[in-house]
């Protein structure tokens, strides 16, 4: 199976904490948790994406978005204020992503992150490995963030597959889709790439509901896991 491979190369790569990083695993388990298995084919990403599109539908953007409220007992809104931009700071780390804007008398931080390596899928004529560009806004308060993520867009990484070596073809180019041009949301468009779509989807929706997680033990807990105020 072409696994469901989260390498975490670009927006959220590393954290200063190993327990901050998404791994494959951590996004392989919570599939399994959620949906009592892992896929292993395109046709069993298509079949997963077809279930829970009534859940995860497009939003009034036409994008797929998330929003969860956290409450973080004891910490007050410069602190978290402070504790997210440096989470952010820290974890940006690829030209695709950036801090779109920073406002502490507001409390906001909205970024645009780019995903890398959500999934991929070797086959015989072409391969590729998926790729997300998300947006992400923290709203910051007393005790509290809301946290809203809204997936924009693929970006299909394509390289020739065995099939294209031994009888030739076209040359194969990388492309950026909408999500709400490909499946399951349009079945019609954009057929070649329905599997990875399957897998973005998916996967997206999968490493979102991590990284919410993996935001609300850093703010509870810190980043690296000895910040203290008693230094």
């Amino acid at each position: 199976m072409k696994r469901l491979f989260l390498c975490v190369l670009a927006i959220f790569c590393t954290f200063g904490a190993k327990s901050q990083i998404i791994t494959t695993q951590d996004v392989e388990d919570q599939i399994a948790k959620l949906y009592g298995t892992q896929p292993q084919t395109g046709k069993e990403y298509r079949e997963l994406a077809d279930k829970i599109i009534i859940e995860y539908p497009l939003d009034a953007n036409n994008q797929i978005s998330f929003t969860t409220v956290l409450e973080i007992p004891g910490k007050q809104k410069d602190e978290l204020f402070i504790m997210l931009n440096n989470w952010f700071v820290s974890s940006f780390n690829s030209g695709k992503s950036v801090i779109q804007m920073v406002d502490k008398e507001q409390g906001v931080i909205l970024a645009k992150g780019y995903l890398s390596g959500v999934g991929s899928r070797m086959g015989f004529m072409k391969s590729v490995v998926v790729g997300e560009y998300i947006i992400i806004r923290i709203d910051i308060k007393d005790e509290k963030i809301r946290i809203i993520t809204s997936i924009q867009e693929y970006y299909m990484d394509t390289s020739v597959g065995v099939g294209q070596i031994l009888f030739g073809g076209v040359a194969l180019q990388d492309i950026t889709l909408p999500v709400y041009s490909c499946y399951p949301f349009d079945k019609k468009q954009h057929k070649s790439y329905k599997n990875e779509a399957a897998i973005g989807y998916v996967g997206g929706i999968v490493y979102s509901k991590v990284l919410v997680d993996k935001i609300e033990k850093a703010t509870k807990f810190g980043i690296t896991g000895t910040e203290s105020q008693n230094w």
